[in-house]
């Protein structure tokens, strides 16, 4: 897991969690999380399992599309999938702050997560904020009015973020070989974990070549398509070969199309001992174009990371070509 104390250059990050597994893992972000540069948002139709998540109660909005729980704010609602009450007041408000970046953590059920999550990407871009939503969805779809409602989620959601990583909650017990011997399971908040983890920390990291906010923005904004993260840690004579076997299983690389792949985006960390070598940032990135023919363009940074001592992390950002 990425240590998650970088420090970010202003207040300017949301992070929302709509429903149970998303919010268990925006609870999980903002326990490990020292910064209070970012801001963290849980967000669900049940107040019992709202109240159990571990950020603070003001950081936490209850939300619901189902009209008959909220009879008495049947007026501010235009339709039957419109979410209404005192959380919609809530979320537009919060959503007047001067946000950069945006992300949005969501599990499409098909049911009313799927109606919040549409309602909550819109809303959010209409704000100048980088959009960037993480989506659990069912790989078995029950029957055509469920596959109708996930694929509207979906398209919805393609629309207002500017990319998307997606990953099948149907498999969220994916295993990871980082050595010979031993499997790690990787649980469904985990998947939701990452994508925010290593973006934060590629453009939060100082060293020789910086990749910053800007790098990120022009990589993503606007593509309306879904991306990988791939990242791998690794150690001792064999670490690039145990870092590259970890990336090339990331579970999100099955949701991409590798020949439209347009930007990928490498940080390189090392803590003050056993930095990186020249020669495996060239093995990196000879794999990288071998195993992806897409030519894509290469944005790359070699940083420090304090919290790595005598290991290093390679982590990578892929984004396809822009939607037409």
């Amino acid at each position: 897991m990425i240590e998650f104390n970088m420090p970010i250059k202003k207040k300017n990050t949301l992070v929302m969690g709509i429903g149970n597994h998303a919010c268990e893992a925006v609870s999980e972000i903002y326990y490990e999380n020292e910064n209070p540069a970012i801001d963290f948002i849980t967000i669900t139709s049940n107040r019992e399992v709202l109240r159990s998540f571990l950020i603070p109660s003001e950081n936490k909005i209850y939300l619901t599309s189902d009209r008959k729980n909220n009879k008495k704010h049947e007026s501010q609602s235009n339709s039957k999938h419109e979410p209404v009450g005192e959380g919609l007041v809530a979320l537009e408000k919060l959503l007047t702050k001067n946000y950069q970046l945006i992300f949005i953590l969501t599990t499409l059920d098909g049911e009313t997560g799927t109606a919040l999550s549409k309602m909550i990407a819109e809303r959010s871009a209409q704000t100048d904020a980088l959009i960037i939503s993480i989506i659990a969805y069912p790989y078995y779809l029950k029957g055509k009015l469920h596959h109708f409602n996930v694929e509207s989620g979906l398209n919805a959601l393609s629309n207002f973020s500017d990319t998307l990583f997606l990953f099948s909650n149907d498999r969220s017990c994916l295993f990871q070989d980082l050595k010979e011997t031993q499997n790690i399971p990787i649980p469904t908040h985990s998947l939701f974990m990452q994508p925010v983890e290593v973006i934060l920390s590629m453009i939060s990291l100082d060293g020789s070549i910086n990749i910053d906010f800007n790098d990120m923005e022009t990589a993503i904004k606007g593509t309306n398509k879904p991306a990988a993260i791939l990242n791998g840690l690794g150690q001792g004579k064999e670490r690039i070969a145990q870092i590259l076997t970890a990336m090339y299983q990331s579970p999100y690389l099955a949701e991409i199309e590798w020949s439209t792949l347009n930007t990928i985006i490498i940080c390189f960390e090392s803590g003050y001992e056993n930095e990186i070598q020249v020669n495996e940032i060239a093995q990196v990135m000879d794999s990288f174009q071998n195993k992806f023919s897409a030519n894509p363009e290469f944005i790359w940074g070699n940083c420090t990371n304090p919290n790595l001592s005598g290991a290093i992390r390679v982590s990578a950002v892929l984004t396809q070509q822009q939607a037409e």
